[in-house]
């Protein structure tokens, strides 16, 4: 698209924030209408070290942790420790938050709500004034 703008190829590879190198490739493998080499390929790397039984396992295990009375939380630690417990396999936290990605889990958290904090007082304090002064 930009090559179309008339854009010089420096340009283009500074707004996108990549070598010059890989634009003029990408420009040249355009011109010669080799069009489906540009299309990026599945990467390749190593195979998860986990069966489909033990994802279905883990992902199962999430799961359930939702419905616990104290809310469910888990922390990546302990998606760690449960995976190295059960399956013997050590997990990166970095590759456990990949691998929760993967099962279709998202890292997102709400703040946690006290089991005993009445529904009244949290319906007046959404009802407080912006920046929460009474």
């Amino acid at each position: 698209m930009h090559f179309l703008k008339r854009k010089s190829r420096t340009e283009i590879a500074q707004y996108l924030k990549v070598r010059s190198r890989s634009v003029n490739i990408w420009v040249s493998k355009y011109l010669n209408a080799e069009l489906g080499s540009l299309v990026e390929k599945r990467r390749s790397g190593r195979p998860i070290a986990l069966t489909d039984a033990q994802l279905k396992q883990l992902k199962s295990h999430i799961s359930q942790a939702e419905k616990y009375p104290d809310g469910g939380r888990l922390h990546t630690i302990d998606i760690q420790r449960y995976i190295t417990n059960h399956f013997d396999v050590h997990f990166k936290i970095s590759n456990v938050y990949r691998l929760l990605h993967q099962l279709n889990f998202f890292w997102i958290t709400s703040r946690s709500k006290h089991a005993k904090q009445p529904e009244e007082h949290q319906d007046a304090f959404k009802k407080l004034p912006a920046g929460n002064n009474p």
